[in-house]
């Protein structure tokens, strides 16, 4: 995986920093007590885990900084600077979390905040150590990630020492995630019980979202394929238009020299008048089309932004489109 074995760089934190070497919203890469440590400073406080993503070993300390979270560069996982905890797939596993003290204007990093693999981030009132049945709702990532954890929460149990990859990232040349769904074997004598069954729910959960993923890809894969000829609708429509309204210009231009009838003038005027309307029909198509991609990607554009979707209210009547703000 890359960037576990990278050789350690930056300051040494345990030795410390002066505090205005960040600023708000910074972060930097050093190291303490030989691993590689991300410092970020969050207005007038500094927090510090681990550099390096659960994930796939991508660079932290190369990510973005979002409010108190810091996403990774390579599959845009999601740690909290606070404690580590992974927020977002393709995480599933937290990174580790370290001590920041301020001794003067001085940052230090004191240590590392031991916990309980697994544990919850947030106390849970009345946990019950004999529940053994859960029921996981929904068929998306989130659902997928439950079954993947508590599966490793079953192997955890029993060989605590085993590290486990990723279980799921996210394929760039294919443009949709991938399941890992394989264990080392484990050889010792122990009750696999717990963990056959969780492997067990996982590959269900696995089946559900893989039949979710691809019903969401051909729906969008549908909607890009209809936005596209909207688009091509639309173009069309411009381009017709424009050249009725040239010719409207010529014919009005010849009758004014007296080459022309009236008659002609009506004539080239119907047909802008008909260029028109089809250019309104594609665009109401059009932002039809693109409402549809919108919703298949789950993503908004603002009213303010330059590729935002045709409104049919961007075509004014009796407006040449030539003269037109595209």
């Amino acid at each position: 995986m890359g960037g576990t074995d990278a050789a350690l760089t930056g300051p040494d934190l345990v030795a410390g920093i002066a505090a205005t070497d960040l600023k708000p919203g910074e972060k930097l890469l050093g190291h303490a007590n030989g691993e590689a440590v991300l410092l970020a400073r969050i207005g007038d406080d500094f927090f510090a885990i681990g550099a390096t993503c659960s994930h796939y070993g991508g660079p932290l300390a190369e990510g973005t900084i979002v409010g108190d979270t810091v996403r990774c560069p390579w599959h845009h996982a999601c740690f909290s600077l606070r404690n580590g905890e992974a927020l977002r797939a393709p995480a599933l596993s937290n990174v580790s979390c370290w001590r920041v003290d301020r001794r003067g204007d001085r940052v230090v990093v004191t240590g590392k905040v031991e916990r309980e693999l697994l544990a919850p981030t947030f106390p849970i009132e009345h946990r019950a150590d004999n529940v053994h049945d859960v029921v996981i709702v929904g068929a998306g990532a989130a659902g997928y990630a439950a079954a993947e954890a508590r599966v490793r929460l079953e192997v955890a149990r029993q060989y605590p020492d085993l590290q486990l990859g990723p279980g799921m990232f996210f394929d760039h040349g294919e443009n949709k995630w991938t399941l890992l769904f394989g264990l080392p074997s484990l050889l010792l004598n122990r009750n696999h019980g717990p963990i056959t069954e969780a492997e067990a729910n996982r590959t269900v959960a696995g089946a559900r979202f893989t039949e979710q993923q691809e019903l969401v890809l051909s729906e969008l894969d549908a909607a890009l394929v209809a936005c596209s000829g909207g688009l091509g609708r639309l173009a069309a429509a411009d381009s017709l238009a424009a050249v009725a309204a040239e010719q409207f210009k010529l014919v009005s231009e010849s009758f004014e020299r007296g080459e022309t009838s009236r008659l002609d003038v009506a004539s080239a005027g119907v047909l802008v008048t008909t260029a028109q309307r089809s250019q309104l029909i594609a665009g109401v198509g059009q932002a039809e089309t693109g409402l549809a991609l919108e919703s298949a990607l789950g993503v908004w554009l603002d009213d303010d932004s330059p590729s935002r979707w045709p409104d049919p209210t961007d075509y004014p009547r009796g407006q040449p489109v030539g003269e037109r703000d595209r």
